[in-house]
């Protein structure tokens, strides 16, 4: 038997720790620190979601409702963890969404042959994080729907 999906829950994949602290702190800020499961490389994402399938054993991780993916990381890219989750059936509907400090429309390209349902680029600063995890959150129902008012 297949584990649900855990509404709300981003599984974020970014090799900066810089970028990755961003991110905790804008879901902290949000009241969203729960929400927030996260891979240090590509490696990390696969074996993340590996441990969420049909054989998952109490304890594991949950199944993410949108993976947010780097990249150019170091094990395994982005982009092979795009091909290899688009790969696996039981994540077939599963929201990827490439999120990189590349703008260039080679990468937007790839991202969108290989399966991405969007791409964002990566804010210049931190503060704008918050904006992206609002945005996600009302623009990908798998989320739970939009935040709830009174959040900054």
């Amino acid at each position: 038997m297949e584990n649900q999906i855990q509404a709300g829950v981003i599984l974020y994949v970014e090799d900066e720790a810089s970028d990755l602290l961003l991110m905790q702190i804008a879901f902290r800020r949000l009241g969203l620190a729960s929400r927030l499961q996260t891979a240090k490389n590509g490696q990390e994402a696969v074996d993340y979601l590996s441990a969420t399938g049909d054989n998952a054993g109490s304890g594991q991780p949950p199944v993410p409702a949108l993976v947010l993916l780097d990249i150019n990381m170091p094990i395994l890219s982005g982009f092979e963890v795009l091909a290899w989750v688009r790969e696996q059936p039981r994540f077939s509907t599963l929201p990827i969404i490439m999120f990189s400090s590349s703008d260039r429309p080679a990468d937007r390209q790839k991202a969108a042959n290989l399966g991405a349902n969007d791409y964002i680029s990566k804010p210049s600063s931190g503060a704008d994080f918050v904006g992206v995890i609002k945005d996600l959150y009302e623009r990908w129902p798998t989320l739970g729907g939009p935040l709830p008012t009174g959040q900054p």
